[in-house]
């Protein structure tokens, strides 16, 4: 694996490589302002799915830059305990960097995101115009769930059930908020279900339609 390979394999064959600027890294040459250099897997072979440079193993230091404040407000003596509980050094920060490459698959990863808003969640809190609170719920171990008396329950379980699928991803889309959640399959709620359209079909609809 060359030097530069990385940088490779994010621009695309029809990429201006000679207009683009690049400054020297520990990992060869990267555009200026990318973070590839500092995208490296920890020393060890866990990560399969993770591409790493062997002649490179270690981190290169990086420059947080200052953040400026602009947001004035007063907490009481329980928010503040807990704001400050929520503060991480530079070693921490680097240390969470190095063990959270994996993403949702690192139990580490989720205590990591626990009490933030994340980048991922910028756009919907950005766009926020009204009940916060509502936001607050649905942000706060994902409050939103489907209830099993809800119409789309029944609907989800039945096309399962028909279908013989294991499991179906709900996705609901808001003006400024969604809601993703996977149903599984409950064969017990689906003999149940079942018995009643049955019921309703053959002695009422059925003989409806022969008179039609």
């Amino acid at each position: 694996m060359t030097t530069n390979a990385q940088f490779k394999t994010i621009l695309s064959p029809s990429s201006k490589i000679n207009s683009i600027e690049t400054i020297e890294s520990k990992v060869g040459p990267v555009p200026r302002g990318s973070l590839l250099s500092y995208q490296q897997k920890k020393i060890d072979d866990s990560t399969e799915t993770i591409i790493n440079n062997p002649a490179f193993p270690t981190y290169p230091g990086y420059t947080l830059p200052t953040l400026d404040q602009n947001f004035n407000t007063v907490l009481n003596l329980g928010e503040q305990n807990f704001y400050e509980g929520l503060t991480v050094s530079k070693t921490d920060s680097e240390d969470i960097e190095q063990n959270t490459i994996e993403q949702s698959k690192s139990p580490y990863w989720n205590s990591a995101r626990k009490h933030r808003i994340t980048s991922s969640k910028f756009k919907r809190v950005c766009s926020r115009k009204k009940d916060f609170e509502t936001l607050v719920d649905a942000l706060f171990n994902n409050s939103y769930k489907l209830k099993s008396s809800h119409e789309y329950y029944y609907q989800i379980m039945g096309q399962m059930g028909l279908a013989g699928a294991l499991w179906c991803d709900l996705f609901i889309w808001c003006r400024d908020d969604y809601h993703l959640e996977r149903i599984n399959f409950v064969p017990g709620k689906w003999q149940e279900m079942k018995q009643k359209p049955d019921m309703f079909y053959f002695h009422y609809y059925l003989p409806t339609c022969v008179q039609y």
